[in-house]
């Protein structure tokens, strides 16, 4: 497959303001012209710990049938994030993706290890791509940050042996500030759970807001990056620390509005022959999902037209 607009997806994850289901998201992005879709495995799209097997395999089929319909492949299942767990409730402090694999508490570091399973059995049933991002999540407060590593790692190494038997690839999406937050941290995360069904879900905005050189980053990263999330950040995102928290924070925007080298960072994959999709995720703009999902293919298409040449 060539370099084309036929490989980019968008992320339902920009469509969690309450007023939509997921099929309305997916029906949405289709109609503005992407031809691939990532799925967001948690709250209030889609939760898969309220169904029980029989309804997630009827679910799964149901869906399938709509997003062939539709035209829309299944770039990634997003399982990042596991906010359902604690329902209208924060969870714990500094925390707020839901229970990680670096838990302080045994039981729901095992609680994410078992939703992450489930996410797995989801992307086989569902097809295409086969992908599962998954994200390390922060180190826990009044822990070493080498155990939190290693909860982490004894975590994740089990779900990649899941994954392994079901066909699925997962991959790692680092986000600065969390434990694997940077190009280094991947490799080493890499390095540590060598196998080819664990990847890297490579956010680009992530790479730059965490500082590090996006275009180097995709050399030193590949092969092992098996999907793409694009968006685009303001260079005053770099470093910046929220005032209460002092945890690092960013904000994706529409591709062009922020400051980032999107033709370098496209031209880069297209030169080490990448072949998978590319997903815009704008999860922070929910307030508005219809118009930032048409601004985003209107800015992206020409772009991609032009590198393709």
């Amino acid at each position: 497959m060539g370099f084309s607009m036929m490989r980019l997806g968008f992320s339902t994850n920009a469509y969690t303001n309450g007023q939509w289901t997921l099929e309305m998201a997916a029906s949405r992005i289709a109609k503005a012209g992407y031809g691939g879709v990532t799925i967001l495995a948690d709250e209030p799209l889609l939760w898969l710990s309220a169904m029980d097997f029989e309804e997630r395999s009827a679910y799964a089929e149901s869906l399938r049938k709509l997003l062939d319909k539709l035209g829309l492949y299944v770039t990634n299942v997003n399982g990042f994030t596991a906010q359902g767990h604690y329902g209208k409730q924060k969870g714990a402090p500094g925390q707020k993706f839901g229970p990680i694999f670096s838990d302080a508490d045994l039981h729901l570091r095992a609680w994410k290890v078992r939703y992450t399973k489930l996410t797995i059995d989801f992307a086989a049933r569902i097809g295409d791509a086969k992908n599962v991002s998954i994200g390390s999540g922060y180190a826990p407060r009044d822990v070493s940050s080498p155990e939190a590593w290693r909860w982490m790692v004894n975590a994740i190494r089990e779900c990649v042996g899941y994954a392994e038997d079901q066909d699925v690839r997962l991959n790692i999406e680092p986000e600065p500030g969390l434990l694997v937050g940077n190009v280094e941290d991947a490799e080493r995360l890499l390095s540590e759970i060598d196998s080819s069904h664990f990847g890297v879900n490579f956010d680009t905005g992530h790479f730059y807001a965490a500082g590090d050189d996006v275009p180097k980053a995709i050399r030193r990263l590949w092969p092992r990056i098996y999907s793409v999330d694009l968006e685009d950040i303001r260079a005053t995102d770099i470093g910046r620390v929220h005032p209460d928290t002092g945890l690092p924070v960013h904000e994706h925007e529409v591709p062009g509005d922020g400051d980032m080298p999107l033709r370098e960072i496209l031209e880069t994959f297209r030169d080490v022959g990448y072949q998978g999709w590319y997903t815009v995720e704008l999860y922070n703009h929910a307030h508005h999902p219809e118009e930032v999902t048409d601004a985003s293919f209107k800015k992206l298409k020409p772009l991609f037209e032009e590198v393709a040449q």
